[in-house]
Formats: structure tokens, C-alpha cells, sequence
């Protein structure tokens, strides 16, 4: 899905996609640290927008460079970034000035379609509801870690202060039902006694 049209977005509505890293070579190439399942994608969800990581505008924007219009193609792959080019951007020193800002897109940008019946956007994940195999409510998930070897929900506990790390895989994870806001655990493990 690809929109045309300019948009100014709501903190709380964004969702990012790709961090800004070094430069490659003069002519305003950079690699990208993307987190999505399928880099080579990212220019179906232009356009993007740029913020730091607090989601404030970012502060050190090139010239005739607008924060919440950056359109970003995928050129090739450089070990585990992908380098792109960015409209407007033609050089080094314009790159130079994006490194570290991030780049989101509006929930409305997403487009459900595209993913498989048993994957999920980490946005609908957080604040759902944790159901033990009792059927007991045991706490909320905050926040989505999503590592290399595996993802992991980080639940705050209803009886603790701590929260703890779950693994989302087939062998914790009985059901989601992002509808309910719900994701029901195996009886593996009583993740929630750890804490106890």
C-alpha cells in the first residue's frame, strides 16, 4: 500500500519500521537496521516519518527535507542492513545528518492483508490480556522484544511490579485472539510464579 497524500502524525498512532545508520558511499545512500519481517518491503508503506526515539520530530533535518513526507526505496543488501535511498537525499552529508533517526508509519498504513494467519503486528500484541491455562487473567503485555533468535513479550504481572519475558512461540503461546485482546498460554511453564 502505497499513500500519496501528506500526513501529520499522532505520537501514539506511530509504529516504527527502520532506524538510520551510516552513510554508504557520496551520493546519499544509507543502511537501514529494519524491523520488519520483509525489508525489501518498505517503500510499500511510504511515506514515512522521521522522529527520534521519544517519537519528537527529528531535530537535524536536511534542507527541503519534510519530517512526516520521506519516501524510501530499497536498493540492495549490505550483510544484515539494507542500504536505500531516500527522495530528496543526494548526499553524504545529508545521510550523515539522518543517522539515528527513526522511521515510522501510521497504523493506518498497515495493511492486515499482507501477513499470514498466525502473525501479528507487534501493536496489536501490546495490551493484551494474558490467560493462564486455568483460565486465570495474569497480566498485560507492555512491550515486544523482538531479538534475532526469537520474540519475546515482556508481561507486567497483575500480583508484581516486575514484569517478566515470555517467549511468543508455538511451545508458550496456545491461541491470540487479537479481536478479544487476549493470548492464552500453554501449561508448560507457570511463567507468572516466578515472580511469586
Amino acid at each position: 500500500m502505497v499513500a500519496h497524500h501528506h500526513i501529520t502524525a499522532q505520537p501514539d498512532k506511530l509504529i516504527c519500521m527502520a532506524k538510520c545508520a551510516r552513510p554508504k558511499g557520496l551520493h546519499g545512500l544509507l543502511h537501514l537496521d529494519v524491523f520488519m519481517n520483509d525489508p525489501e518491503s518498505l517503500s510499500q508503506y511510504n511515506p514515512y516519518h522521521l522522529y527520534d526515539s521519544q517519537q519528537q520530530i527529528w531535530s537535524h533535518m536536511p534542507e527541503k527535507l519534510s519530517y512526516d513526507n520521506i519516501n524510501v526505496y530499497f536498493k540492495h543488501w549490505h550483510k544484515t542492513q539494507i542500504v536505500v535511498c531516500i527522495d530528496g537525499v543526494s548526499s553524504r552529508d545529508m545521510v550523515t545528518m539522518l543517522n539515528g533517526a527513526y522511521l515510522y508509519i501510521t497504523l493506518d498504513q498497515l495493511d492486515k492483508q499482507m501477513i499470514d494467519d498466525d502473525e501479528y503486528y507487534h501493536v496489536d500484541l501490546i495490551g493484551c490480556q494474558v490467560i493462564d491455562y486455568h483460565y486465570n487473567n495474569v497480566g498485560e503485555i507492555k512491550y515486544i522484544l523482538d531479538q534475532s533468535a526469537q520474540c519475546l513479550l515482556e508481561v507486567l504481572l497483575h500480583h508484581c511490579s516486575a514484569p517478566i519475558l515470555i517467549p511468543f512461540h508455538d511451545t508458550t503461546i496456545a491461541n491470540v485472539d487479537i479481536d478479544k485482546k487476549l493470548v492464552y498460554l500453554h501449561d508448560a511453564i507457570d511463567y507468572w510464579q516466578l515472580d511469586k
